[in-house]
């Protein structure tokens, strides 16, 4: 199956709505908690991750479809807000 996330960098991604943590924060980790429990089915073997931003400094897609899981999860966690 073919899984492709678009994250918003923008600074508006860097509220803190309950001052803990912001909402970049809060979304990397929804989808690296959705990966991960993905994986815990065998047919997830056949999963592909493909990961795009909103940056417009920096190329958009981070990972693609050639990539394997821990370079999706390197660039999922190197993700920054673009000012």
């Amino acid at each position: 199956m073919n899984f492709a996330f678009i994250l918003d960098c923008s600074i508006s991604m860097l509220q803190a709505p309950n001052n803990q943590m912001n909402l970049l924060g809060m979304a990397k980790n929804a989808i690296e908690y959705l990966t991960k429990c993905r994986n815990r089915f065998p047919e997830s073997k056949y999963d592909h991750y493909h990961l795009i931003t909103t940056n417009v400094l920096a190329p958009n897609v981070i990972s693609s479809w050639e990539n394997d899981f821990s370079h999706f999860m390197i660039q999922l966690k190197n993700i920054t807000y673009s000012p």
